[in-house]
């Protein structure tokens, strides 16, 4: 059985970010769609489905917070995974020499990875924790209700 890539709407006005944020998701089997401001990003989750939006906190026009606000009243369960500055500073994935690869290893590592996929796995599944399947390995059970 085939999954079907999950979809990241890149939200950054920075495009060396974008550029380097871009090589490591797709490695990763991610699809991804770029925005450069807030305001196309809206525009884009209106028009297309998004498993999952990277987020910049700080940008020019309505700005990172501004922008999910906004997505919350659009896409009240959308998984928004904040990127910060402090984050870019920490694995440096601004521009400059060398600085495409830490941040393609940072994208790389196995927790950013499984973050994304827990986020979209939390939207993903039933509203209430008891209707859940429970899975070990390869067997699942649902919960049977008699009626």
């Amino acid at each position: 059985m085939t999954q079907t890539a999950i979809r990241i709407l890149l939200v950054d006005d920075e495009s060396a970010i974008r550029r380097a944020l871009r090589p490591p998701l797709l490695e990763l089997g991610f699809q991804v769609v770029e925005a450069s401001r807030g305001e196309e990003a809206l525009q884009m989750l209106r028009a297309g489905a998004f498993d999952v939006v990277l987020l910049d906190v700080n940008m020019p026009g309505i700005g990172g917070i501004e922008t999910l606000r906004r997505m919350r009243a659009l896409a009240p369960r959308m998984p928004i995974l904040m990127l910060t500055s402090a984050m870019r500073k920490r694995r440096s994935c601004g521009a400059g020499t060398g600085r495409r690869r830490l941040c393609h290893q940072a994208i790389q590592h196995p927790r950013t990875d499984c973050r994304i996929r827990t986020a979209v796995r939390r939207v993903q599944a039933p509203a209430r924790a008891e209707d859940a399947p429970i899975e070990i390995g390869e067997l699942r059970w649902s919960r049977c209700v008699a009626s």
